[in-house]
């Protein structure tokens, strides 16, 4: 027996013999009449019983457990199946096998009233006033189902979450499970990763129990392995562009495996055939509501090989720009310098004004002062050294390639 159990059975049995030495203290050594120590050991018992059952036995799952809503939980005897009991309000459990062409233990919306008897309508009351208590059975011959839960979720702020914790009870709401896909190859074969985002519900509390070792990991495994397929039906590039993008001539993953799991893969299931969906719901009861796909990974020896192209072809975009606007610039320079003349002038100009004597240069040449604000939007005064000996230099080279013109057309 549980450590756990076993402490709760000792209190137990303490508490017992202390109510019979009390009874025996009050009505021997006190010399209280009968009646009296018995109305007072009614009182104790109406008193303890609630306090013992809820603070001892069903933390414990003895005798008695807790159902909260929207949960279900699986009853053993003797290892097997024995019930399950539910507690969420609009819902019922199927509990005859074919019982409007579901499977025993189903838990299916509630149409009306009528559809639970009135008995069993009376104990779910009873339940939900006494929140969620329900009865087990006598121990250890009867049990809750408790097992160990491995399970990944998202924070509100779409952190990973991971969790491994011991239950005894079933989610029926619905959940979300985060799991990543690493084996999958695109049209190319480029190893990609997917972070998938899963919507699941149990909707058969016995079949997740009882069929498969660990529903959750089971369910998942199968689900990738057939995303792993739809992946295959287009190149990286375009899954990413779909993932981004709304138009409709991208790839749209989620679209595509939504298709995949309800009409594209069929599964033989005795003489019919199912949708993976249904086949999930129907085998082992767990219903797969949502597949997201959150984002589409290469493998890290990929990624700069993938994103290459794009990345040489945004800096063609650059070097075109730049050179563009220097090929603009400068046929603006040396359209002004051919409006103002002499370059000798204007060389020796721009040097004397490199030396500081801006009134002489001034004097000098008369044009300088405009082929300056041409050229750099702004007065002779305010130009800097740095532009003085930028515009200096380009007038030196187109005197130069003048002077080279000329030696070739005297040869």
């Amino acid at each position: 027996m549980h450590p756990e159990r076993r402490n709760v059975l000792i209190k137990i049995v303490l508490v017992i013999i202390g109510w019979i030495f009390l009874f025996n203290y009050l009505w021997t050594w006190l010399s209280w009449p009968t009646a009296y120590a018995i109305y007072l050991q009614i009182l104790l018992v109406v008193v303890m019983t609630p306090l013992i059952m809820y603070l001892w036995l069903v933390p414990a799952n003895l005798f008695f457990t807790i159902c909260p809503e929207g949960y279900a939980k699986v009853i053993k005897r003797m290892g097997g199946l024995k019930k399950v009991v539910i507690q969420w309000d609009g819902y019922r459990l199927i509990t005859k096998e074919g019982e409007e062409g579901r499977s025993k233990w189903d838990v299916v919306p509630l149409r009306k009233e009528g559809d639970i008897p009135k008995r069993t309508r009376f104990k779910q009351q009873i339940a939900k006033m006494s929140g969620g208590l329900r009865w087990i059975g006598i121990p250890p011959f009867s049990d809750v189902y408790v097992y160990k839960f491995r399970w990944t979720g998202l924070t509100e702020d779409g952190e990973i979450d991971p969790h491994e914790e011991w239950l005894d009870y079933f989610s029926l709401k619905h959940d979300v499970y985060f799991s990543l896909l690493k084996d999958a190859e695109d049209k190319k074969g480029l190893p990609v990763s997917l972070e998938l985002v899963f919507t699941i519900a149990i909707v058969n509390p016995a079949k997740a129990a009882f069929l498969p070792q660990n529903w959750l990991e089971l369910v998942l495994n199968q689900a990738k392995n057939e995303i792993v397929k739809v992946v295959k039906k287009a190149t990286y590039e375009e899954w990413h562009l779909g993932l981004k993008e709304t138009i409709t001539e991208a790839k749209h993953i989620e679209e595509e495996i939504k298709n995949h799991f309800q009409a594209g893969e069929k599964v033989e299931v005795g003489t019919e055939e199912e949708n993976l969906f249904s086949y999930y719901k129907d085998r082992y009861g767990v219903s797969i509501l949502k597949i997201q796909v959150r984002n589409i990974i290469p493998l890290p020896e990929f990624l700069e090989a993938t994103i290459e192209p794009y990345l040489a072809e945004q800096k063609g975009r650059a070097v075109e720009i730049k050179a563009n606007y220097e090929k603009k610039r400068i046929d603006t320079v040396y359209k002004a310098i051919e409006k103002y003349g002499d370059l000798g002038k204007l060389i020796a100009g721009l040097e004397s004004m490199e030396k500081g004597n801006l009134p002489s240069t001034v004097n000098l040449l008369a044009g300088l002062p405009n082929l300056v604000r041409d050229i750099y939007n702004k007065p002779i005064e305010e130009v800097s050294k740095t532009e003085i000996k930028e515009l200096k230099n380009l007038l030196k080279k187109q005197a130069s390639e003048i002077e080279r013109i000329k030696s070739l057309v005297k040869k």
